[in-house]
């Protein structure tokens, strides 16, 4: 667990004098108080993560300190990874405009994700919308000319378990969004209905004025063709 050898009867600052202060102001507070701690702490000059519970024993007038510990390198290397890959998963979604929620349709909610709600310009208690009826914010975001979409989407689903669509959107300070999503079924009842959808949207709204604007230009050029 610690990689040491020929430790016995040595001194720990003999063995490694560039150990950190913690480990003896950790257990010299455990002897002074008495009381039994424990905690989870690395080691740069081991480096290693060590899980330690260390004791008082009573013994010929001074108080030693017991000492359980294990090696936790492996788990806290992995759980470092995985918050820096969350970190960089994040921060791709930002830079690249792209949100995503699920809707759980037996229970009517709708479940954002923070870039989710960027992306659209909406507020919502603790990231939970309403899917369906009165209030559906997804529903209220959409183009005047996009009211037909959620219809279509449950149409198209309901013989396929995934969609690719575009779409615009409204946002509250009145900008317009082309959305491309995708829609994947996660989940369906013994019926075979949709009970929980998967979505992620990117704003490809700057790839459909480009793409306006080639339509335009493709238009004049044939006007002064004819």
């Amino acid at each position: 667990h610690t990689g040491l050898t020929d430790a016995v009867g040595k001194r720990a600052y003999e063995m490694i004098p560039a150990l950190e202060p913690f480990w003896a102001q950790f257990y010299g507070g455990v002897a002074t108080r008495r009381e039994a701690a424990g905690t989870e702490h690395g080691s740069v000059s081991m480096g290693r993560w060590f899980q330690v519970h260390a004791f008082p024993i009573d013994g010929d007038g001074e108080t030693l300190v017991g000492i359980h510990f294990s090696d936790i390198t492996a788990r806290r290397q992995l759980e470092i990874q995985t918050r820096e890959a969350e970190i960089r998963y994040r921060s791709a979604l930002r830079v690249g405009r792209i949100g995503a929620w699920e809707t759980d349709f037996t229970r009517g909610i709708r479940i954002w994700s923070e870039e989710g709600l960027a992306l659209f310009g909406i507020e919502v208690p603790g990231g939970i919308g309403r899917a369906g009826g009165e209030g559906d914010e997804w529903r209220a975001s959409l183009h005047p000319d996009e009211r037909h979409l959620p219809d279509a989407i449950q149409t198209q689903l309901q013989t396929e378990d995934r969609l690719q669509v575009r779409y615009r959107i409204v946002r509250p300070d009145g900008q317009v969004l082309s959305l491309l999503g995708h829609a994947e079924v996660a989940v369906r009842d013994d019926e075979g209905r949709i009970a929980r959808l998967v979505n992620v949207v990117a704003d490809v709204s700057d790839l459909a004025g480009a793409e306006q604007a080639l339509r335009t230009s493709e238009a004049r050029f044939r006007a002064i063709q004819d």
